[in-house]
């Protein structure tokens, strides 16, 4: 591949010439994060990149889960390996093949969203990856934070080197969010939290539920007082290309 570098691969053992890997474009700094601890061979195969860009790093994760897998061990495993390198400061893009169909409603694709979407990642691909005899699917999915990557387009591309197709998408600006602190912003955050009364905390007996009602009430007061703004960063980027 002209101008792209292996940047990282899992190869199976059990079934020769499978896996998955990442090439990255040849003007692009990558390090490799080895999630070989949390792979299984058809319930969770991934790896890893990060790539450090001037003003934001990203995580590209390759994921493939066959159909014939642990579908609720690959949800645990997932969950975990975000996990370990989750940080405010790496932005996260995982894409390949998911082997679940998103051109319908189903229980993994439910499953899966509500696991990502606590992460703030999205589907973003609404067109089939897969045509073959009478079936047409959507298996291979990229999820991205739409709230961050709003400029972006996505479209497939007949590579013919699979019977899948593969899917191209193009992040415009890549945007950091920020909060700014000053002294301002520290005392109206003082204000706003000697004016709540702690009613829904007080009120419950449950610790767990206490606790999440203390912290939903703090985190929206934070929130509020510390607004999020929102830095473009003016990298050229290049499109991520997964087949």
């Amino acid at each position: 591949m002209d101008q792209y570098k292996l940047g990282t691969k899992f190869c199976k053992e059990s079934l020769k010439n499978d896996g998955v890997s990442i090439f990255v474009h040849d003007t692009l700094q990558c390090t490799n994060i080895n999630l070989d601890e949390f792979c299984k061979e058809q319930d969770t195969e991934a790896c890893a990149v990060r790539i450090n860009l001037s003003s934001i790093t990203i995580c590209i994760i390759s994921v493939y889960r066959s159909p014939m897998g642990n579908f609720l061990h690959f949800l645990h495993t997932s969950e975990d390996f975000i996990l370990s390198f989750l940080h405010n400061t790496i932005e996260i893009i995982i894409c390949n093949n998911f082997n679940i169909n998103y051109l319908n409603n189903n229980d993994k694709k439910s499953k899966l969203d509500n696991l990502l979407l606590s992460y703030k990642l999205y589907s973003t691909v609404n067109f089939p990856t897969r045509i073959h005899n009478n079936s047409v699917t959507a298996i291979d999915i990229i999820f991205i934070d739409k709230v961050k990557y709003e400029n972006y387009s996505i479209h497939p591309l007949v590579s013919r080197l699979s019977d899948h197709d593969s899917q191209i998408i193009t992040i415009n600006n890549l945007w950091i969010s920020i909060r700014k602190f000053n002294k301002f912003s520290v005392s109206q955050l003082a204000v706003n939290l000697s004016y709540e009364n702690w009613v829904n905390v007080f009120v419950e007996e449950d610790v767990n539920t206490v606790f999440n009602n203390f912290l939903n009430t703090h985190l929206r007061i934070f929130n509020s007082s510390f607004l999020l703004q929102k830095v473009c960063n003016t990298h050229n980027n290049k499109p991520w290309i997964t087949t």
